[in-house]
């Protein structure tokens, strides 16, 4: 009797890991593709700089382990760095070798390309031979702003929080994007540290075979992407147990 009992409950606990995979997946998707967070996310289209006669282009200085060298060559080599410059600051470049920028301002030098957000756009290009009308130097400016703080935002959702602050500062009070910037400097660290909050809560609840409560810190998790791809795992992990156990309860 009871041997019959058990393959009739059979289909039940198939069908209760079939759920649990199922639920994984949507979970981890979810998880992985925040919702756009429209507090800090600006709108741009982005433009391949093509280098013009007397003309130089703007960048910032985007260095995870700053300040940014400035060497005498564009080449890595001992003895050659000639001095620093902080997260943030902008750079004006003269041009790009071998993935090396040679800037005139705020020091003359070469710098890394890559340790550089650069849009050099012709909307972030500065004429270098004769001086741009107010109204012109003003759209610039707002430009300018505009990609900083996209920039930020990307860097933000990436995990680069200080790297994020460094950038929205950067954006000037002229530009019409200022008052996001603002608005993203005050948000950003709340958010992270809410996010960091309840990473951890969902970590403690697992090692605590908590699985409910795992569950319910995913529910209103803050949108940001490298916290959410963090949380994802022990998510996936509590869903999987949680319909096991399930699904051993329904098997005995």
């Amino acid at each position: 009797m009871r041997v019959s009992e058990k393959r009739s409950r059979s289909p039940l606990a198939i069908g209760v890991c079939i759920t649990a995979v199922v639920t994984v997946a949507g979970t981890a998707y979810a998880l992985t593709h925040p919702r756009q967070d429209t507090s800090t996310s600006v709108s741009l289209t982005s433009n391949v700089w093509q280098p013009l006669k007397g003309h130089a282009c703007k960048t910032i200085v985007f260095d995870p382990q700053p300040p940014l060298n400035v060497r005498s060559a564009p080449i890595e080599q001992k003895g050659n760095i000639i001095g620093g410059i902080a997260n943030g600051t902008e750079l004006t470049i003269l041009l790009e070798k071998d993935g090396w920028y040679q800037i005139s301002a705020p020091t003359s030098g070469w710098v890394y390309k890559n340790l550089t957000k650069t849009d050099c756009g012709a909307s972030n290009r500065v004429a270098t031979t004769s001086p741009s009308t107010q109204e012109s130097d003003s759209l610039q400016s707002i430009d300018q702003g505009k990609r900083l703080l996209k920039t930020a935002t990307d860097h933000y959702q990436a995990g680069n929080l200080e790297g994020a602050i460094a950038l929205a500062k950067s954006v000037s009070i002229e530009s019409a994007a200022y008052d996001q910037a603002q608005v993203a400097l005050r948000t950003m660290p709340q958010k992270w540290n809410q996010a960091k909050s309840k990473y951890a809560i969902a970590k403690q609840a697992l090692d605590e075979s908590r699985w409910s409560d795992v569950l319910k810190v995913a529910v209103e998790y803050p949108d940001i992407r490298y916290w959410r791809q963090e949380l994802a795992p022990i998510v996936k992990k509590a869903t999987l147990l949680q319909h096991y156990l399930k699904a051993s309860e329904s098997s005995l």
